[in-house]
This record gives structure tokens, C-alpha cells and sequence, in this order.
């Protein structure tokens, strides 16, 4: 007797999912006159990303170094790590583990600066330097900068990003500048 009250009351649920009707899609007509609109579909914000260069890069949370500009004025350093060569640069997450390398090259592609150095705890746009050896330019000559970002301190660390500026060493002005951050 059980048993056949369980088995009514199934065929009822059944019978019940089968007998309602499934709507089906009726398309609206628009009236030839009327004007299209668009309208948000969603609801959720997307926040845009701004970066200081037009290169195509990989937009990831990697530490990286962006040279943006050089100092006019830098033709000439009279002493060994004499003066501070400075530039305007963006910094992405960087890190005390970071490892930095730089070298400065003229326009003949001769070394006039090589170091290594460890990065710093910074994330915006700030300024960037070292200490170069000695060397002296003739005015208006142009001065390459390359920059490369290390995971970390180890040795065998993947470089993270590369920046390259190319400048005025008279008046500053940028020639050329690249940069690429590595996923």
C-alpha cells in the first residue's frame, strides 16, 4: 500500500513538469523610425590601467623600471662616482630582493658605466640615478641608458623588465625609449 502511494504521488510530479508550457523567445519589432541606443549590459566598473609608455607589454604584477626621461647637462662627470646622474623613472612594485643592472653607453657603443645594485621598496613615479664613472661627451651627443629588473638578488633570477632610454646628453630631450615587462 506504501508503496503504491510513493509511486501515484511520482507519476504526479511527472505529469506536473511535463504539462507546463516552455516559453518561447518572441522578438519585438522596432519601429523603422526610431533611433538605436545602447545600453549597459552590466553593472561592474572597470577601473582603467594608465601606463607611461605606448610600448605593448604584458600588464602583470612583475617588478619593473621604466626610465620615462634623462637630465640635460650630463656631457661630462670629472670624477669617478663624482656626481649623481639622475632621471625621471616609474617604478613597478619593486622590492628590496629585486636586483638592478644599468649600463651607459655613448653613441659609438662604448661602456661608460656598468653596475649592479639592489632595488628599493617603491611603486609610482619617482626619480632614478647612480653614481657613473668619469667620462666626458661632446655637447648634444646622445647617451643610452639600459635598465634591467631582476626577481631577485640570485644570480640566475628571470629579469622581470628592460628599459631603454636614449637621450640629449645637452638638453635632455628623449631620442628614444622602450620598455618591457616580463610575465
Amino acid at each position: 500500500m506504501f508503496s503504491r502511494i510513493i509511486l501515484i504521488v511520482f507519476i504526479l510530479i511527472i505529469a506536473a513538469a511535463c504539462s507546463s508550457p516552455t516559453p518561447e523567445p518572441t522578438a519585438t519589432p522596432i519601429p523603422a523610425t526610431a533611433e538605436p541606443t545602447i545600453a549597459p549590459t552590466s553593472t561592474a566598473t572597470i577601473e582603467p590601467t594608465t601606463m607611461p609608455t605606448f610600448t605593448p607589454m604584458p600588464v602583470e604584477d612583475t617588478s619593473g623600471l621604466e626610465l620615462l626621461s634623462g637630465s640635460p647637462d650630463t656631457c661630462a662627470n670629472a670624477e669617478d662616482y663624482g656626481a649623481v646622474l639622475a632621471f625621471q623613472a616609474h617604478y613597478y612594485e619593486t622590492t628590496t630582493d629585486n636586483r638592478i643592472t644599468y649600463r651607459m653607453t655613448d653613441a659609438d657603443g662604448n661602456v661608460l658605466s656598468e653596475e649592479t645594485t639592489s632595488g628599493e621598496n617603491k611603486d609610482g613615479e619617482e626619480g632614478w640615478g647612480f653614481y657613473p664613472l668619469a667620462y666626458e661627451l661632446p655637447e648634444n651627443s646622445l647617451l643610452t641608458v639600459e635598465v634591467t629588473v631582476y626577481a631577485s638578488d640570485e644570480e640566475d633570477a628571470a629579469a622581470t623588465s628592460r628599459s631603454m632610454l636614449i637621450y640629449n646628453c645637452t638638453t635632455g630631450e628623449t631620442v628614444e625609449a622602450t620598455f618591457t615587462r616580463n610575465p
